[in-house]
Protein backbone atom coordinates (compact mmCIF):
# COMPACT_ATOMS: atom_id res chain seq x y z
CA UNK A 1 0.00 0.00 0.00
CA UNK A 2 1.18 3.10 -0.80
CA UNK A 3 0.45 6.47 1.23
CA UNK A 4 0.98 10.29 0.90
CA UNK A 5 2.59 11.96 3.81
CA UNK A 6 0.11 14.55 3.52
CA UNK A 7 -2.11 15.20 6.69
CA UNK A 8 -5.44 15.04 5.37
CA UNK A 9 -4.34 11.66 3.45
CA UNK A 10 -3.11 10.52 6.75
CA UNK A 11 -6.17 11.30 8.29
CA UNK A 12 -8.75 9.98 6.17
CA UNK A 13 -6.68 6.94 5.94
CA UNK A 14 -6.62 6.62 9.84
CA UNK A 15 -10.75 6.74 9.52
CA UNK A 16 -11.12 4.38 7.23
CA UNK A 17 -8.87 2.35 9.30
CA UNK A 18 -10.83 3.14 12.22
CA UNK A 19 -14.19 2.32 10.58
CA UNK A 20 -12.53 -1.27 9.38
CA UNK A 21 -12.12 -2.12 13.08
CA UNK A 22 -15.49 -1.46 14.03
CA UNK A 23 -15.26 2.30 14.91
CA UNK A 24 -18.31 4.73 14.32
CA UNK A 25 -17.90 7.22 11.25
CA UNK A 26 -18.26 10.01 14.28
CA UNK A 27 -15.92 8.50 16.89
CA UNK A 28 -12.69 11.08 17.84
CA UNK A 29 -9.66 9.58 18.06
CA UNK A 30 -6.75 10.83 20.49
CA UNK A 31 -2.99 10.60 19.76
CA UNK A 32 -0.71 10.91 23.06
CA UNK A 33 2.35 9.27 22.35
CA UNK A 34 5.07 12.02 21.01
CA UNK A 35 6.17 9.59 18.15
CA UNK A 36 2.58 8.94 16.63
CA UNK A 37 1.76 12.91 17.14
CA UNK A 38 4.90 13.49 15.27
CA UNK A 39 4.22 10.95 12.66
CA UNK A 40 0.76 13.01 11.81
CA UNK A 41 1.81 16.37 12.34
CA UNK A 42 5.96 16.64 12.10
CA UNK A 43 6.03 18.46 14.87
CA UNK A 44 8.11 17.84 18.16
CA UNK A 45 6.56 18.48 21.55
CA UNK A 46 7.12 16.82 24.98
CA UNK A 47 3.16 17.33 25.84
CA UNK A 48 0.45 17.16 23.43
CA UNK A 49 -2.42 16.01 22.55
CA UNK A 50 -3.58 15.05 18.41
CA UNK A 51 -7.35 14.80 18.03
CA UNK A 52 -9.27 13.31 14.76
CA UNK A 53 -12.68 14.49 14.58
CA UNK A 54 -15.46 13.89 11.70
CA UNK A 55 -15.37 18.23 11.75
CA UNK A 56 -11.57 18.28 11.73
CA UNK A 57 -8.20 17.50 13.04
CA UNK A 58 -7.03 19.41 16.34
CA UNK A 59 -3.28 19.58 17.24
CA UNK A 60 -3.58 20.62 21.49
CA UNK A 61 -0.50 21.84 22.72
CA UNK A 62 0.64 24.01 25.82
CA UNK A 63 1.68 27.81 25.62
CA UNK A 64 5.51 26.48 25.12
CA UNK A 65 5.13 25.18 21.82
CA UNK A 66 1.97 26.92 20.51
CA UNK A 67 3.36 29.83 18.64
CA UNK A 68 6.15 27.57 16.99
CA UNK A 69 3.45 24.95 15.79
CA UNK A 70 1.13 27.52 14.15
CA UNK A 71 3.69 29.09 11.94
CA UNK A 72 5.12 24.63 10.60
CA UNK A 73 1.95 22.73 11.40
CA UNK A 74 -0.72 22.33 8.57
CA UNK A 75 -3.86 20.65 8.41
CA UNK A 76 -4.61 20.93 12.28
CA UNK A 77 -6.58 23.79 14.62
CA UNK A 78 -3.61 24.22 16.66
CA UNK A 79 -5.38 24.82 20.11
CA UNK A 80 -3.56 25.87 23.42
CA UNK A 81 -4.13 24.69 26.57
CA UNK A 82 -4.06 25.18 30.21
CA UNK A 83 -6.25 22.31 31.51
CA UNK A 84 -5.93 19.65 28.69
CA UNK A 85 -8.83 17.47 30.82
CA UNK A 86 -11.04 20.64 30.35
CA UNK A 87 -10.08 21.00 26.82
CA UNK A 88 -10.56 17.43 26.12
CA UNK A 89 -14.78 17.85 27.55
CA UNK A 90 -14.80 20.91 25.09
CA UNK A 91 -13.71 19.16 22.21
CA UNK A 92 -16.06 16.24 22.86
CA UNK A 93 -18.76 18.40 23.08
CA UNK A 94 -18.33 20.58 20.18
CA UNK A 95 -18.16 17.99 18.03
CA UNK A 96 -20.96 15.65 18.79
CA UNK A 97 -18.45 12.72 18.92
CA UNK A 98 -20.24 9.89 20.03
CA UNK A 99 -17.06 7.39 20.97
CA UNK A 100 -13.98 7.82 21.73
CA UNK A 101 -10.84 5.87 20.94
CA UNK A 102 -7.42 5.80 22.55
CA UNK A 103 -3.74 4.32 21.96
CA UNK A 104 -4.31 1.57 24.72
CA UNK A 105 -0.65 0.65 24.68
CA UNK A 106 0.17 4.30 25.76
CA UNK A 107 -2.41 6.03 27.94
CA UNK A 108 -2.19 4.71 31.37
CA UNK A 109 -5.02 3.43 33.47
CA UNK A 110 -5.93 6.65 35.50
CA UNK A 111 -5.71 8.69 32.93
CA UNK A 112 -8.32 6.60 31.10
CA UNK A 113 -10.26 6.46 33.89
CA UNK A 114 -10.75 10.21 33.97
CA UNK A 115 -11.55 10.31 30.39
CA UNK A 116 -14.06 8.02 30.32
CA UNK A 117 -15.56 10.47 33.17
CA UNK A 118 -15.66 13.36 31.32
CA UNK A 119 -17.05 11.22 28.02
CA UNK A 120 -20.06 10.44 30.77
CA UNK A 121 -20.39 13.93 30.58
CA UNK A 122 -20.98 14.28 27.55
CA UNK A 123 -23.15 11.59 26.16
CA UNK A 124 -20.27 9.89 24.72
CA UNK A 125 -18.32 6.72 25.81
CA UNK A 126 -14.70 5.62 25.65
CA UNK A 127 -14.55 2.42 23.29
CA UNK A 128 -12.38 0.00 24.50
CA UNK A 129 -12.87 -2.77 22.18
CA UNK A 130 -10.38 -0.89 19.63
CA UNK A 131 -6.63 -0.35 20.69
CA UNK A 132 -5.50 3.23 18.10
CA UNK A 133 -2.04 1.85 18.94
CA UNK A 134 -2.66 -1.39 17.30
CA UNK A 135 -4.44 0.42 14.04
CA UNK A 136 -1.30 3.43 14.15
CA UNK A 137 2.28 0.89 14.32
CA UNK A 138 0.13 -0.88 11.06
CA UNK A 139 -0.30 2.60 9.39
CA UNK A 140 3.30 3.26 10.21
CA UNK A 141 4.90 0.61 8.97
CA UNK A 142 4.57 1.43 5.51
CA UNK A 143 6.94 3.83 4.43
CA UNK A 144 5.78 6.76 2.22
CA UNK A 145 8.41 7.98 -0.57
CA UNK A 146 9.18 11.05 1.85
CA UNK A 147 9.64 8.83 5.21
CA UNK A 148 11.99 6.29 2.28
CA UNK A 149 13.98 9.15 1.57
CA UNK A 150 14.71 10.36 5.31
CA UNK A 151 15.37 6.64 6.11
CA UNK A 152 17.83 6.45 3.43
CA UNK A 153 19.73 9.47 4.50
CA UNK A 154 19.74 8.31 8.20
CA UNK A 155 21.75 5.21 6.76
CA UNK A 156 23.91 7.02 4.44
CA UNK A 157 24.88 9.42 7.58
CA UNK A 158 25.24 5.81 9.45
CA UNK A 159 27.90 4.86 6.77
CA UNK A 160 29.75 7.68 6.82
CA UNK A 161 30.25 7.14 10.51
CA UNK A 162 31.07 3.78 9.91
CA UNK A 163 34.01 4.70 7.35
CA UNK A 164 35.03 7.33 9.80
CA UNK A 165 35.57 5.13 12.32
CA UNK A 166 37.73 2.41 10.99
CA UNK A 167 40.70 5.17 10.37
CA UNK A 168 40.05 5.65 14.60
CA UNK A 169 40.12 2.42 15.42
CA UNK A 170 43.41 1.80 16.90
CA UNK A 171 45.00 -0.68 20.15
CA UNK A 172 45.12 1.02 23.38
CA UNK A 173 42.08 3.25 22.32
CA UNK A 174 38.88 1.59 24.32
CA UNK A 175 34.95 0.84 22.68
CA UNK A 176 33.73 4.03 24.32
CA UNK A 177 36.37 6.43 23.16
CA UNK A 178 35.40 4.74 19.48
CA UNK A 179 31.26 4.79 20.12
CA UNK A 180 32.07 9.01 21.46
CA UNK A 181 33.80 9.44 17.88
CA UNK A 182 30.95 7.72 15.84
CA UNK A 183 28.75 9.82 17.24
CA UNK A 184 30.91 13.10 17.05
CA UNK A 185 31.14 12.86 13.92
CA UNK A 186 27.22 11.66 12.62
CA UNK A 187 25.97 14.39 14.29
CA UNK A 188 28.58 17.19 11.67
CA UNK A 189 27.09 15.13 9.22
CA UNK A 190 23.09 16.56 9.80
CA UNK A 191 22.76 14.09 12.45
CA UNK A 192 19.71 14.59 15.65
CA UNK A 193 21.30 12.16 17.56
CA UNK A 194 22.36 8.31 17.20
CA UNK A 195 19.30 6.20 17.06
CA UNK A 196 20.28 4.24 20.59
CA UNK A 197 23.28 3.63 22.78
CA UNK A 198 25.70 2.47 19.98
CA UNK A 199 27.48 -0.67 20.62
CA UNK A 200 31.32 -1.32 20.02
CA UNK A 201 32.29 -4.41 21.31
CA UNK A 202 35.59 -5.89 21.53
CA UNK A 203 37.46 -9.05 21.91
CA UNK A 204 35.55 -11.33 24.09
CA UNK A 205 32.64 -9.21 24.79
CA UNK A 206 31.71 -9.34 21.13
CA UNK A 207 30.19 -12.92 22.29
CA UNK A 208 27.69 -10.95 24.53
CA UNK A 209 24.70 -9.28 21.60
CA UNK A 210 23.96 -6.27 23.38
CA UNK A 211 26.73 -5.61 25.29
CA UNK A 212 27.21 -2.08 27.22
CA UNK A 213 30.17 -0.36 25.17
CA UNK A 214 32.32 0.51 28.24
CA UNK A 215 36.26 0.92 29.33
CA UNK A 216 37.92 -2.43 27.78
CA UNK A 217 40.73 -1.15 25.57
CA UNK A 218 41.20 -2.51 21.78
CA UNK A 219 44.24 -5.40 21.72
CA UNK A 220 45.84 -6.20 18.78
CA UNK A 221 43.77 -9.17 17.92
CA UNK A 222 40.42 -8.29 18.95
CA UNK A 223 37.43 -8.77 16.46
CA UNK A 224 35.19 -5.66 17.27
CA UNK A 225 31.41 -5.88 16.44
CA UNK A 226 30.07 -2.07 15.91
CA UNK A 227 25.74 -1.82 15.99
CA UNK A 228 25.40 1.85 15.00
CA UNK A 229 22.57 4.11 14.20
CA UNK A 230 21.45 7.78 13.74
CA UNK A 231 18.27 9.57 13.82
CA UNK A 232 17.72 11.73 11.39
CA UNK A 233 14.71 14.17 10.88
CA UNK A 234 13.10 12.02 13.26
CA UNK A 235 13.97 8.67 10.94
CA UNK A 236 16.33 5.83 12.22
CA UNK A 237 18.57 3.31 10.90
CA UNK A 238 20.22 0.29 11.83
CA UNK A 239 23.19 -1.46 10.78
CA UNK A 240 25.78 -3.81 12.12
CA UNK A 241 29.27 -4.74 11.03
CA UNK A 242 32.22 -7.05 12.47
CA UNK A 243 35.64 -6.09 11.80
CA UNK A 244 39.27 -7.37 13.01
CA UNK A 245 42.54 -6.13 14.14
CA UNK A 246 45.09 -8.37 12.12
CA UNK A 247 44.44 -11.86 10.47
CA UNK A 248 41.24 -13.51 12.09
CA UNK A 249 41.81 -16.57 13.22
CA UNK A 250 40.18 -20.23 11.13
CA UNK A 251 37.70 -19.92 13.53
CA UNK A 252 36.66 -16.37 13.16
CA UNK A 253 36.77 -16.67 9.61
CA UNK A 254 34.67 -19.52 10.00
CA UNK A 255 32.00 -18.28 12.44
CA UNK A 256 31.88 -14.46 9.82
CA UNK A 257 31.49 -16.54 6.38
CA UNK A 258 28.66 -18.90 8.30
CA UNK A 259 26.71 -15.51 9.44
CA UNK A 260 27.01 -13.54 6.24
CA UNK A 261 25.63 -16.97 4.31
CA UNK A 262 23.03 -17.00 6.77
CA UNK A 263 22.19 -13.47 6.30
CA UNK A 264 21.97 -13.23 2.40
CA UNK A 265 20.00 -16.00 2.00
CA UNK A 266 17.67 -14.92 4.11
CA UNK A 267 17.61 -11.58 2.30
CA UNK A 268 17.13 -13.51 -1.08
CA UNK A 269 13.93 -14.51 0.28
CA UNK A 270 12.25 -11.19 1.22
CA UNK A 271 9.45 -10.00 -1.01
CA UNK A 272 5.71 -9.28 -0.49
CA UNK A 273 3.50 -11.86 1.20
CA UNK A 274 6.40 -13.73 3.21
CA UNK A 275 5.20 -14.47 6.48
CA UNK A 276 8.45 -12.67 9.24
CA UNK A 277 8.71 -16.05 10.92
CA UNK A 278 10.17 -17.70 7.71
CA UNK A 279 12.82 -15.10 7.36
CA UNK A 280 13.88 -15.85 10.79
CA UNK A 281 13.44 -19.92 10.34
CA UNK A 282 15.91 -19.64 7.03
CA UNK A 283 18.35 -17.95 9.35
CA UNK A 284 18.45 -20.25 11.99
CA UNK A 285 17.51 -23.47 10.51
CA UNK A 286 21.19 -22.62 8.00
CA UNK A 287 23.17 -21.67 11.41
CA UNK A 288 21.86 -24.71 13.60
CA UNK A 289 22.38 -26.89 10.87
CA UNK A 290 26.40 -25.97 11.26
CA UNK A 291 28.47 -26.73 13.77
CA UNK A 292 27.24 -23.32 15.50
CA UNK A 293 23.56 -24.82 16.53
CA UNK A 294 22.18 -23.08 19.09
CA UNK A 295 24.48 -19.65 18.73
CA UNK A 296 22.33 -17.48 17.17
CA UNK A 297 20.74 -16.16 20.52
CA UNK A 298 17.93 -13.53 19.31
CA UNK A 299 15.70 -12.67 16.30
CA UNK A 300 16.62 -11.82 12.63
CA UNK A 301 15.22 -8.28 12.50
CA UNK A 302 12.27 -5.87 12.98
CA UNK A 303 11.01 -2.61 11.54
CA UNK A 304 12.38 0.77 11.35
CA UNK A 305 11.18 4.13 11.10
CA UNK A 306 10.24 6.82 13.50
CA UNK A 307 11.63 4.25 16.11
CA UNK A 308 14.42 1.47 16.37
CA UNK A 309 11.99 -1.20 16.88
CA UNK A 310 8.51 -1.01 15.55
CA UNK A 311 6.69 -3.34 13.76
CA UNK A 312 7.11 -5.72 11.71
CA UNK A 313 9.03 -8.14 13.55
CA UNK A 314 11.00 -10.39 12.18
CA UNK A 315 11.02 -13.67 14.95
CA UNK A 316 10.20 -17.06 15.17
CA UNK A 317 6.87 -16.41 16.85
CA UNK A 318 5.83 -13.20 14.39
CA UNK A 319 2.43 -13.17 13.09
CA UNK A 320 3.66 -10.03 10.48
CA UNK A 321 3.67 -10.57 7.03
CA UNK A 322 6.01 -8.28 4.59
CA UNK A 323 4.35 -6.15 2.92
CA UNK A 324 5.80 -2.93 -0.27
CA UNK A 325 6.95 -0.10 1.84
CA UNK A 326 7.91 -2.08 4.92
CA UNK A 327 11.54 -1.50 6.11
CA UNK A 328 13.53 -4.45 8.42
CA UNK A 329 16.81 -5.38 8.99
CA UNK A 330 18.38 -8.62 8.59
CA UNK A 331 20.52 -9.31 11.49
CA UNK A 332 21.85 -12.70 11.97
CA UNK A 333 24.65 -13.67 14.58
CA UNK A 334 26.95 -16.03 15.95
CA UNK A 335 27.82 -16.03 19.60
CA UNK A 336 30.25 -18.31 21.33
CA UNK A 337 30.45 -17.17 24.91
CA UNK A 338 33.20 -16.09 26.27
CA UNK A 339 35.50 -16.21 23.24
CA UNK A 340 33.83 -14.01 19.98
CA UNK A 341 30.50 -12.88 18.55
CA UNK A 342 29.88 -12.12 14.82
CA UNK A 343 26.96 -9.49 13.95
CA UNK A 344 26.12 -8.82 10.20
CA UNK A 345 22.93 -6.17 9.61
CA UNK A 346 21.48 -4.32 6.89
CA UNK A 347 18.41 -2.52 6.24
CA UNK A 348 15.95 -3.73 3.80
CA UNK A 349 13.25 -1.67 1.81
CA UNK A 350 9.86 -4.55 0.67
CA UNK A 351 9.30 -3.28 -2.86
CA UNK A 352 6.22 -4.32 -4.80
CA UNK A 353 8.03 -7.06 -6.57
CA UNK A 354 11.03 -8.22 -3.86
CA UNK A 355 13.26 -5.90 -2.05
CA UNK A 356 15.77 -3.42 -2.35
CA UNK A 357 18.92 -3.72 0.31
CA UNK A 358 19.13 0.38 1.95
CA UNK A 359 22.44 -1.07 3.02
CA UNK A 360 26.08 -0.11 1.18
CA UNK A 361 28.64 -1.05 3.49
CA UNK A 362 30.85 -3.38 2.39
CA UNK A 363 30.43 -6.84 3.81
CA UNK A 364 33.98 -8.25 2.70
CA UNK A 365 36.31 -8.85 5.75
CA UNK A 366 37.55 -5.91 6.92
CA UNK A 367 40.84 -6.49 8.55
CA UNK A 368 42.46 -3.19 10.13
Amino acid sequence: MSKCLSKCGLSALLREELFRFGGPRNSVALIFSPTNRFYFTGFSSSNGLVAFTKRGNYLFLDPRYFDAAKKSVKGFKIVCFKNLNESLEELIEETGSKSVVIEKDYVNLSFAEKLEDICLKDNCYLDKNINLSSILCNLRSIKSLAELDKIKESQRITEKGFEHVLKYIKPGRTELELANEIESFVKKLGAKSVAFDLIVASGINSSVPHHFTGNRKIGKNDIILIDMGVNFDGYMSDMSRTVFIGQPTAEQKDVYNTVLEAQELAISNIKPGVNCCEIDKIARDFIDNSKYAGCFLHSIGHGVGLEIHEKPFLSKKSGDVLKPGMVVTVEPGIYLSGKLGVRIEDMILITENGHENLTSATKDVIIL
